[in-house]
């Protein structure tokens, strides 16, 4: 097994902004609850905020994206 520390990423949500959508924001949380071994919630009145490593994080973001399309709330669209 590595010595290596493991290197933690996150994906914040906000939950009241213009950008926001309600289903993203839902989606986000339950997919976090439904693989708690693997990410950490974090959850105010204002964002949804999920913490795991990089892989698990771009797993999620890349079925939201499938889901919910691209660019997620907060996020810049894509270079063309």
């Amino acid at each position: 097994m590595s010595d290596a520390p493991v290197v933690k990423h996150t994906k914040s949500f906000k939950k009241y902004s213009d950008e926001s959508r309600t289903e993203v924001v839902d989606a986000c949380r339950q997919w976090a609850k439904e693989r708690p071994d693997r990410f950490q919630i974090y959850e105010d009145a204002s964002i949804v905020k999920v913490t795991g490593i990089q892989a698990d994080v771009d797993e999620m973001v890349a079925d939201l994206r499938g889901r919910f399309g691209t660019p997620l709330p907060g996020e810049d669209p894509p270079e063309k």
